[in-house]
This record gives C-alpha cells, structure tokens and sequence, in this order.
C-alpha cells in the first residue's frame, strides 16, 4: 500500500473496552444467579403447594413448570420481574457481543499493522 500508512488503534481505547466488557460481564452473572434464584423458588413453590398441582393430586412436572411458570411466574407482578431480568441479561449479552466485536478488530488491525511493519522491514533488507 505505497503511499498509506497503517495507524495502530489506541491502546487506551481498548484497555476501556476490556474495563467496559468486565463490569457488564460481572452484571450479567449477577442478573443470571438472581434469575436462577427466583425460577429455583418457583420450581419449589409450584412443585410442593397443591393449589399450583393440575389434576389427580399430583405435583406439574418439571417440563410444565419449565414452559409455564418459569416464563410467566405465579402472578403477574413476578411476570413483570422475570421479563426485567431477561431484558437485562439480553441487554448484556448484546452489549458485551458488540464490545468484543470491537476488540477484536483493535487485534486485528494490529496484526495487520505488525504484518505491515515486517513487510516494510523485509522491503529494506532486500535494498
């Protein structure tokens, strides 16, 4: 590329994004154990309260619990909750993707820019 010279991305740019991508990292896992956390006492609650139980006197299974109470809660204010957490913990994940698409490519150009300063070294050996 005669003429254009390769720029390195700046550095402190991606120490901030390696900063940005822990702090939601650690958000997310916090968002994911409080989710765990509320499906585990629905799970219990449903399974052990009979006025959760469907016929014969018996416990939803777990695959029922799964598909209904795990997604809408016990009552609507819990739905509300439960669609907060997986908003957030989406939010987070997207965020985090977008950030380390970024990254990488702060790596990449700095392959290319190491690969460029070789090729350059390599043109005035060969003077």
């Amino acid at each position: 590329m005669p003429g254009k010279e390769i720029e390195l991305p700046d550095f402190h740019d991606l120490i901030k994004i390696a900063d940005e991508i822990a702090d939601v990292k650690k958000h997310l896992v916090l968002n994911k154990a409080i989710l765990d956390d509320k499906l585990a006492a629905i799970t219990e609650d449903v399974y052990n309260n009979e006025i959760y139980w469907i016929k014969d006197n018996k416990a939803p299974s777990m695959a029922y619990i799964a598909t209904t109470y795990h997604i809408k809660g016990r009552n609507e204010d819990e739905h509300k909750e439960l669609m907060l957490l997986r908003i957030q913990i989406g939010n987070d994940e997207a965020f985090i993707k977008q950030k380390e698409m970024v990254y990488n490519v702060y790596r990449d150009m700095i392959d290319v820019w190491r690969t460029h300063q070789a090729d350059k070294r390599g043109a005035y050996l060969s003077l």
